[in-house]
């Protein structure tokens, strides 16, 4: 077998919060086929995840992103050798420019909590997946809703607007029910959540820095990371 691309140091320099990669292979484990076709890597970032389920997958990735460019991704994954598996495509995730059913699969890591707290929203985002199939998500939660209380912890590092992107399990789940598109499989906490965390927090750069006085006032239990399981209807 081939070795893999994600060594403790490149991931560590790719990293843009909690270990994407250890989130995005607890997600997958036994839920993502390796005979996928073609999953849409939705929020992809710097790509850590794309570049993990092409090595976890035989069909082809599109990494999706709206905030890095699909030149710079591009360009990585061409570098690793991963150009003809792995396409780079900067995009806004409620204006997919994909026609539906192009995906057999699509994976978000850390990134649906930014834009899909909205009734409805999940609904666009699947409608480029075929039915019956596999809609992963992980997203960095709560362990209750927000209040005072706990801002005064995540205050040390972080705005209430920052942290209103945070929702408990059951906040997901009530949301998510709502929609006649998805059938919901599974909601909860990753088992991840501490060596994700520890992983980015040893990260040298300066927003790695400031999200430890937060973690040492004791955000780290009050927060989780939650898995969101579904199923294309």
């Amino acid at each position: 077998m081939q070795a893999s691309v994600l060594t403790d140091a490149f991931v560590r320099d790719n990293l843009m919060g909690p270990n994407a990669v250890l989130m995005v292979e607890e997600l997958c484990d036994g839920f993502l086929p390796t005979d996928t076709r073609h999953v849409c890597d939705l929020g992809c970032g710097s790509g850590l995840t794309s570049i993990w389920l092409a090595e976890h997958i035989r069909g082809s990735v599109c990494a999706c992103d709206l905030w890095n460019t699909a030149e710079a991704n591009q360009a990585q994954f061409d570098e690793l050798g991963l150009g003809q598996r792995v396409h780079a495509v900067q995009a806004d995730a409620l204006a997919l420019p994909f026609t539906s059913g192009t995906f057999d699969a699509l994976v978000s890591v850390d990134s649906y909590n930014y834009f899909g707290r909205q009734s409805g929203v999940i609904d666009r985002v699947v409608a480029c997946v075929q039915p019956g199939s596999p809609v992963l998500l992980a997203v960095p939660g709560l362990v209750r809703p927000l209040d005072d209380q706990m801002m005064e912890v995540f205050g040390v590092s972080w705005t209430r607007e920052q942290m209103e992107y945070l929702w408990t399990a059951n906040q997901w789940h009530d949301l998510l029910s709502q929609s006649a598109e998805v059938r919901i499989d599974h909601i909860g906490a990753m088992a991840c959540f501490e060596q994700a965390w520890a992983d980015w927090l040893a990260c040298d750069n300066d927003y790695a820095r400031g999200d430890c006085a937060a973690m040492r006032a004791g955000a780290d239990s009050l927060m989780n990371l939650i898995a969101i399981r579904l199923t294309r209807k």
